[in-house]
This record gives C-alpha cells, structure tokens and sequence, in this order.
C-alpha cells in the first residue's frame, strides 16, 4: 500500500455496506465498504473539536507508566496492576475500584447505561471518550449481544449502579492482534475508566425460547412470562429514557405474548393479569406522549376488557382516556373519565388542570357554536327577505 492511500485511509472513515458488531470485527471479519462515501470520524478528539481545557479533564498520566518484566516484556501501566485485583482467571483484565456503586451486581443479562475514558499506554490523552462526544449522552448496551468489546462487557459485570472504575485491559480482550488504527496502535494493552450511570435488569431474553414438542402447559406459560416481564422492563428503560416509541414497541411485545400465554390455574392467571395491567397501564402512557389518542382510547379499552378489577382503580387509565377523548371533541365523556381520575386521587392537580381546560374548551365550543347557529339564522332570515320582496 503507497503512503498517499495509508494516508488518505487514515484520514477518511468510510460507511459498511453491512452492519457488523465490534466483536467480529476484533475477531478478523471481513467487510465491505461504500466506495466515495465516507464520514467524520466521531470519534477524533482534536483539538480544533473539543476545546483543550475539556481534553485536558481526562489526561491520565497512568498511561506513562511503561516497565519490562524479567523475560525482558515490556509492562503497560506497571504501578497501577500492583492496586489492581484480577477479573479473569488469566489476569488479562485487572480492576481498581475508584468509586463504590449501590445495589446488586450486574448480572449476565440486562441494559447498562455508562461512561467511559479509553487510553493507550504512552498516550495520556484518551483515545475515546464518552464523555466528550457531542451528544454527551451515556452509552448504551444491552448485554450478552456482541455490541461491546468482551473486555469492557466482562468489566461491566462486576459493577454496581454508580460505580466508577478502572480496568487493564490486555489485547485478547480489547482490540487484537490489529488494534484500531490509528487511534489504537496493533496489540496494544487499554486502559478503561468506567462510570455506570443506570442499569436495568433482564432474564436470558426478551423473545420467548424454541418450543420443545414435550414442552407441558405450565412450561410454556413460564416461559412466555419471563419474556413478557424482560420486555416489560425493557419498555420501562426506555420510558425513562424518554424514548417512547421504543418503549411502545416493548410494551406491545410484552402485550402480545401474555396474550399467548395460557394459564393452567387462577393464581397463575391472577399473576399473568396484573402484569398485563401494568404493560397496558404503561403503554396507554406511551401512546398519549407519542400524540396518538385514538390508540390511547382503544388501548384503555383493553386495559378494562382484561383486567376491570385493577383497571377501575387506575387514575392514570382515566385521566389519560380523558385527554385523548378531549382531543377528538368528546367533552361530555371526556368530563366522566376525568372525574373518575379526581375521585381516585382529590389532590391531583394535573387532573384538575385538565378538567379546567375542558370547561374551557366547552365553553368555547358553545360560544362558537352559537355564533356559527347565530349567523346560519340569519342568513336564512336575509334570504327569506329578499325572496318576499321580489315578489
């Protein structure tokens, strides 16, 4: 390869033709590129990008830290293993604890929202930085997929919520044998800092196992609640998130499958319904911030239809039935729903919020009707005039 195309590879990042994930790409997978087009590189923390005063936050000085082991090996980051505990059996991820979390520990399955430095040893800048990116939003993973490093995915779960920690990470685990030029030289040794902003947990998966022929009634319906809850709490990360569309699609999946699941006894049942209350309770909120009242309306209906004892006692299924049945002109319903929400709850003042606005709207809904009758009459009044007087 000439020095003007290594130059011009360095310098240009060209889109895939196909997506593939960060873990096969370590492993050595080939991959196609869309020839004239490429883009900037997210991911260069120049200075003409980021001010120096905010690169300068993150230098590490850690990364200077070089020593040679007995066998004559060169050591990354050699003083700071000696603080280090191992996270593998090999010692080829080692941790340092900067901050302690809350909670349990992530476990094999679930959503994990983080922040991240990434450094190379002799570079004290970092490499990548979550932090610095222009959205400046946490990362997001969801475990067990493929979409991290192995390295920085086995880092993860042994984290806690809030926690904030240092990782050595060894090649095998991080970017290979090829490194990630030219931010990430060939074999070389990273170091993470990690901060875990938020996680949710999961089971194995939010889509229901293959179906075994002597799978028994009880068996399924296990299965297909598990995945029901996991997308629940799926659709629950997103809302908090404030993606709810995502979090729309989860809840209607969590939906669909309680809808499959066929209970062998009541308590079961029992079980099964208070889930769907709290799916459908959850996406009826989606749907009124996604603006769609005509899929709040029918989705309170299936709130009632299948489950009425909880559904009765839910102010929020009234109150947003009630929004939705403003937005069509339905006052006189709307007015029921609402006032069943405020007798429910007597001291919420987004309920009474909304029953004043549709006083108002009423009231102005007659007033213009009024003048619209007002005008109609008189015109027919003038026309019957003018017809008299021709004659």
């Amino acid at each position: 390869m000439s020095e003007s195309s290594k130059e011009n590879i360095s310098m240009n990042t060209h889109r895939l033709t196909k997506p593939i994930c960060l873990r096969e790409l370590t492993d050595g997978r080939e991959f196609e590129i869309t020839a004239g087009d490429y883009c900037e590189d997210d991911y260069n923390l120049s200075k003409d990008e980021f001010p120096m005063d905010e690169i300068q936050k993150y230098v590490n000085f850690d990364t200077l830290d070089v020593d040679v082991d007995e066998e004559g090996k060169v050591v990354c980051f050699a003083d700071l293993r000696q603080k280090m505990s191992p996270v593998t059996t090999d010692k080829r991820i080692m941790k340092r604890m900067k901050k302690q979390g809350m909670g349990e520990m992530i476990s094999n399955a679930g959503v994990v929202y983080y922040h991240y430095s990434a450094y190379v040893n002799l570079q004290e800048e970092p490499f990548d930085n979550s932090y610095l990116r222009r959205h400046r939003r946490p990362e997001r993973l969801v475990l067990g997929k493929g979409e991290a490093l192995i390295g920085v995915e086995l880092a993860l779960k042994t984290m806690k919520k809030g926690e904030v920690s240092q990782f050595i990470v060894e090649p095998e685990y991080a970017f290979g044998k090829l490194g990630c030029p030219p931010r990430v030289p060939p074999e070389s040794t990273v170091l993470f800092e990690i901060e875990v902003i938020d996680y949710t947990e999961l089971s194995d998966c939010t889509e229901p196992e293959a179906i075994d022929i002597e799978e028994t009634t009880e068996e399924k319906y296990k299965r297909l609640y598990k995945a029901a809850k996991d997308n629940h709490a799926l659709g629950n990360d997103f809302f908090k998130k404030l993606n709810y569309r995502m979090a729309a699609v989860r809840y209607r999946r969590s939906r669909d499958i309680l809808l499959e699941a066929i209970c062998k006894n009541e308590e079961d049942e029992k079980v099964k319904n208070h889930l769907l209350a709290k799916v459908l309770s959850n996406l009826v909120i989606s749907y009124s911030m996604l603006k769609k009242p005509n899929l709040v309306c029918m989705t309170c209906r299936d709130a009632f239809y299948f489950n009425e004892e909880e559904a009765t006692k839910n102010p929020k299924l009234y109150y947003f039935w009630g929004l939705a049945l403003m937005e069509f002109g339905e006052y006189d319903l709307a007015k029921i729903k609402l006032k069943k929400a405020l007798g429910l709850q007597p001291n919420n003042m987004k309920i009474k919020e909304a029953l004043k606005k549709l006083d108002d709207k009423q009231k102005q809904y007659k007033d213009t009707s009024r003048i619209i009758f007002q005008k109609a009459l008189d015109s027919a009044v003038n026309q019957k005039r003018r017809q008299l007087m021709k004659r």
